[in-house]
């Protein structure tokens, strides 16, 4: 079984900062525990997340097509202008939370806009989707690590990639629609993008 995804994806330069951070959060992680290798995925921001068609009848490409329409309607109506989203500095999630995929984390600071268009997608699919508030954030790790170290990674990766006194702004580049399996969190391997729109 399926669920879909809604994902922000990055310009390339602020891509690669990403990727750069994601491979030296991953290094520090392994340098001090056993645990297995932390998994290597795309930078990119969900919107809406375990989009579930449930018993629908129709066929996976039907659904597809479906979504992404859906995406292109509210991304016109919501973004004409396009939406300047601003990262701010690398932290680690909650202490005493143990969400594995929010280990450590990018806040971002987006226009009322992208919540806009979120609950545009959610209203107009009618399908079942996660009940999570939205936080914007890049995920930079994901792993299970102690808080300090968590703190210690950000601190890390806030000194070498997101200085405060540099302007990271940048357009939203692209939004995706993600197949991935349910549940979704030990399949990252499985993840596929399915279908692309572009903003203006």
């Amino acid at each position: 079984m399926a669920s879909y995804s809604v994902w922000l994806m990055l310009s390339p330069a602020p891509a690669m900062v990403c990727r750069a951070a994601m491979q030296e959060a991953s290094a520090l992680a392994l340098s001090s525990t056993s645990a297995p290798p932390c998994p290597s995925f795309t930078p990119h921001i969900t919107l809406v997340g375990d989009i579930v068609p449930g018993k629908d009848q129709r066929t996976p490409d039907e659904i597809v097509a479906q979504l992404t329409e859906t995406i292109k309607l509210s991304v016109s109506s919501t973004l004409p202008d396009g939406c300047i989203l601003r990262p701010r500095r690398a932290a680690a999630m909650d202490k005493g939370c143990d969400t594995w995929n929010m280990c450590v984390m990018l806040w971002i600071d987006a226009e009322e806009s992208l919540s806009k268009l979120r609950e545009e997608i959610i209203a107009r699919t009618g399908l079942q989707v996660e009940a999570r508030t939205f936080r914007p954030h890049i995920s930079l790790l994901y792993g299970v690590l102690d808080f300090d170290k968590r703190e210690e990674i950000a601190r890390a990766l806030n000194e070498r990639f997101f200085d405060e006194s540099e302007d990271l702004s940048f357009k939203l580049h692209k939004v995706a629609l993600v197949e991935s399996p349910v549940p979704g969190y030990d399949g990252i391997g499985d993840w596929k993008v399915v279908s692309e729109i572009d903003i203006q």
